[in-house]
Formats: structure tokens, sequence, C-alpha cells
């Protein structure tokens, strides 16, 4: 697997218009890949480690997925706006079906 440093050098020079969540010492590590779609190439964060990082910083596990799809999710900035992986387990899992 690349390193979060290695994909966000590759993303600096080769993508440069991506945009990465703040604050980027925290985030940063969450950071696993990049994604294409239609004119536009951006970071994949790690959805699991994102929500950990929100907790390390003082929320609950509730009041953190709150904030990731309101806030995370909900915050789309056009392009260059982050990717999110889906975690899914058995419940998820049922509502691509």
């Amino acid at each position: 697997m690349t390193s979060p440093e290695a994909i966000l050098a590759w993303a600096e020079e080769f993508s440069p218009e991506c945009l990465r969540l703040e604050p980027r010492e925290d985030f940063d590590p969450c950071v696993v890949g990049v994604v294409r779609r239609f004119n536009d190439t951006v970071l994949l964060y790690d959805t699991t480690k994102v929500l950990a990082v929100f907790v390390a910083q003082g929320m609950t596990e509730d009041e953190a997925e709150e904030h990731f799809e309101y806030n995370v999710i909900g915050g789309w900035l056009g392009a260059g706006t982050p990717a999110f992986t889906v975690p899914l387990d058995t419940d998820d899992a049922q509502q691509f079906e």
C-alpha cells in the first residue's frame, strides 16, 4: 500500500487542485489513494480514520458521524472535493442492494 506522504506528493505534482482536509497534520494520515472522476482527480480519505480523528478531537462517535455526514460529505466544494471510502459491514451492505 502506498503511504499517505507518497500519495500527497503525487497529488501536489500531478493534481494540485486536490483539496485537503484541515488541519492537515491530523487528516493527511487518513489519505489512502486518489480517485478519478470526469475531468477531476481527487484525494481519497479513509472514512474510519477521519471519524477517529474527530473522536480524538473530543467528539463522541455519534457526534463524529453526524459532523462527518453533514459537514464533510455534505460540504461539496466543487472540483477537487475529496472522496471518502464506504466502510461496509453486514448492515451497511444492505443499503446497496
